[in-house]
Order: C-alpha cells, then sequence, then structure tokens
C-alpha cells in the first residue's frame, strides 16, 4: 500500500468493533453505500490480520452473492439507513493511520468494483468453492 503503518503494542490491544472502523469511513465519503461499507472494512479486516496476525474487530464475515459481509454492520445499516453505532474514540491514532491506507487504495473504487474484486481473490474462491 506504500505507507507505513504502526500498529498498537500487544499490552495496549482491545479489540475494536466493526460499527468503530465503519464510522471512520462513513465521515470519510458522502452517501457511503452499505456494500462499500461492507467491503472497506473486510480489506481492513484481511490486512490487519495479514500483517498482524489478530483481528482487527471481533465481528465475521459471511461469503453472500455480492461478496464478504458482516450480517450485524448490514442489518445496522439497513434498517436505519444510516450508522447508528460505532465511536471513533475507540480507534488509536495507529488505527486510523491504518484505516487511512486502506481508504486510500480502496475507496477510490465503488461497492459494486469492490464486491467484484473480493470474488478474484483466493478467500473468497477458497470459501465460495470456486477454486
Amino acid at each position: 500500500m506504500g505507507i507505513v503503518m504502526y500498529f498498537k503494542k500487544k499490552e495496549d490491544y482491545k479489540m475494536l468493533s466493526i460499527f468503530d472502523v465503519a464510522k471512520f469511513f462513513v465521515l470519510k465519503e458522502e452517501a457511503l453505500s452499505n456494500k462499500k461499507i461492507q467491503k472497506l472494512c473486510y480489506y481492513a479486516q484481511g490486512w490487519y490480520l495479514g500483517l498482524k496476525g489478530i483481528p482487527f474487530f471481533n465481528e465475521d464475515f459471511e461469503a453472500w452473492v455480492h461478496g464478504p459481509v458482516c450480517s450485524d454492520l448490514y442489518k445496522g445499516i439497513r434498517y436505519s439507513g444510516t450508522l447508528e453505532k460505532g465511536d471513533l474514540n475507540h480507534l488509536t491514532d495507529a488505527d486510523k493511520i491504518f484505516l487511512k491506507a486502506i481508504y486510500e487504495e480502496y475507496g477510490k473504487y465503488s461497492g459494486l468494483e469492490l464486491s467484484e474484486m473480493t470474488h478474484n481473490e483466493p478467500p473468497w474462491k477458497i470459501t465460495r468453492g470456486d477454486t
């Protein structure tokens, strides 16, 4: 991604909620679709797992038709039309730097483009049995 990222020390680690992460992305872009929020959170989780070996937040993703979806986040946005949960105060400066890098890499794509990207990657293919 071209940006140096700093992470929390293990002793400072407190698990975030996907809603905290989603709130960061929602404030980056007006009228962010549920699909795009889902995919940005998915990439944040994937990169964090890959780089740190631990999850960035507690919630899991499911392999829905249009790509990875966290059902709790989906329901939270779908029924209210807005993201009411989530607290940016839970994010450290290092978390924000990390999420900014994710947004700079993936924020330029639409929800549909991100969905198509996930469908072409090994985690999706393996989960859906498309290998």
